[in-house]
């Protein structure tokens, strides 16, 4: 028996090594395959919270109240500036090179910034907020078109990592750099993200429906909006009224985000392999445990224990926006559905750095009050949380299905790639309806792709195809 036991140990743990090397492959493997499709976001999203969204780059040019006030009009105006169609502020969106040469002029106005009067700054600083919101317009468009549903969890979460791990580069260089030179920082970073977008997206997608997912009676997507707007009024308040209360910190310089960089990974596959709703569960548990140790006396260890969990609950809040957003979307085959939720994040942070400036104007506020408030929108999102679907669809997509190349049958190098593909979902026992919606094909095209499979495998059905395949399971 002693025997057995040590024999069984070590298999035990090289199939847990397989199975988290095998893990690891298949988040890697969804990284390559979207890899422009993140860089571009994460590029974007960088460009913005270094930049206009309080961002290091702000406070190192601009610096004290006028960073909060900057920051406040420039995250109205990327609200305002994503909710639009494209078409509709000017017939000049259609235009192939629109991105672009918004992207040169954001790099001129960066390179100027800190030379200009505070008038001109305010200028540049909304124009840089526009570019931002409507290359978001047009990126959340091909977002939809290509990532399916099971992916796009692990492609936000990707994306947030670039961003974040962007401004957690930029809070420690950032403040040893010239202010004049700086701002072409975030002008380069908005260039480089639209470059990358036109790199990958310059054709469209001729099947924009085939990750429809299958849901059914969805809510209303503005009761989500009214989530998001509640939970990111905590997002305005942490950054005007509890950011600023760790610059005493040495350490923050350097540990500020880096809790959100890793905890964005998590999100993500978290997102794609248990559910949305679980991210929201997360995230508001984690805000609300780092708004209790606020109330306490802040020291280093509160400190580190406020920040990882502080940060921790935005990554996973982040995260469950950009992705239950883009499922609403594909639900109601509208990509501006999209759009408008990332908008009510937007003003939601907008609107709470507007109410904490406010609140410490009035005499006698001290920091328990600030913590207080930012409760507030948090009990209201528990209060929604009924309300709130899980848009997580059960039936699998292909990047989930055995890799089918790995069993030892014959047959399977005589399959082409597409026959492959329909071979493991008939394994799965998908219908031909399924099959066709999942692959985007007709269903003529279905029938001559079964011909030929049942041809090379030598069944005349798909049920002796299944048993086929699970002998060789076996």
């Amino acid at each position: 028996r002693h025997a057995g036991r040590t024999n069984i140990s070590p298999y035990r743990g090289e199939e847990q090594r397989v199975k988290v090397m095998h893990n690891l492959q298949y988040y890697f493997s969804k990284v390559e395959k979207y890899q422009k499709l993140i860089f571009t976001l994460g590029f974007l999203y960088g460009a913005a919270i270094v930049f206009p969204d309080f961002g290091p780059i702000l406070l190192r040019v601009v610096g004290g109240k006028h960073t909060v006030f900057m920051g406040i009009f420039a995250m109205f105006f990327l609200a305002f500036s994503i909710y639009p169609k494209i078409g509709v502020l000017s017939k000049t969106e259609l235009h192939k090179n629109y991105l672009p040469i918004l992207g040169i002029l954001s790099l001129i106005l960066t390179s100027i910034f800190a030379l200009v009067p505070p008038v001109l700054q305010y200028l540049s600083l909304g124009m840089f907020a526009f570019v931002i919101g409507r290359t978001t317009v047009f990126w959340s468009k091909a977002f939809l078109e290509k990532v399916p549903p099971r992916s796009r969890g692990q492609v936000i979460g990707s994306s947030l990592f670039i961003a974040y791990g962007i401004l957690y580069l930029s809070n420690a260089a950032v403040p040893s750099l010239p202010p004049f030179l700086v701002p072409s920082i975030g002008g380069i970073l908005l260039f480089a993200s639209i470059c990358t977008y036109y790199s990958l997206f310059k054709e469209n997608s001729d099947c924009t429906k085939k990750y429809l997912p299958h849901s059914a009676s969805l809510s209303p997507p503005f009761k989500l909006y009214i989530l998001f707007l509640c939970v990111y009024i905590t997002a305005g308040f942490t950054y005007v009224g509890v950011y600023p209360l760790f610059s005493s910190y040495i350490i923050e310089r350097f540990y500020n985000v880096l809790p959100f960089v890793f905890s964005a990974i998590t999100a993500g596959i978290i997102a794609d392999r248990k559910g949305r709703k679980y991210l929201l569960y997360i995230g508001i548990a984690l805000l609300g445990l780092s708004f209790t140790l606020y109330s306490f006396t802040l020291n280093i260890l509160t400190y580190f224990l406020i920040q990882t969990l502080l940060q921790s609950g935005w990554a996973f809040l982040d995260v469950f926006v950009w992705v239950i957003a883009a499922d609403i979307a594909v639900q109601k085959n509208n990509s501006y559905y999209y759009t408008y939720g990332i908008a009510s994040m937007v003003a939601g942070v907008a609107l709470g750095a507007f109410l904490s400036v406010v609140v410490k104007q009035l005499d006698g506020i001290q920091s328990f009050p600030i913590s207080l408030m930012a409760y507030l929108p948090l009990f209201i999102a528990v209060a929604l949380l009924g309300l709130i679907p899980e848009t997580l669809p059960k039936k699998p997509d292909l990047s989930e299905l055995i890799e089918i190349e790995n069993l030892d049958i014959p047959i399977i190098e005589k399959l082409t790639p597409r026959e492959k593909e329909i071979a493991v979902l008939l394994y799965k026992k998908l219908s031909n309806k399924e099959i066709c919606e999942l692959l985007c094909i007709s269903n003529n095209t279905l029938k001559t792709h079964l011909r030929n499979l049942y041809h090379k495998a030598g069944v005349s059905n798909r049920k002796e195809l299944r048993e086929l395949f699970i002998e060789f399971l076996k």
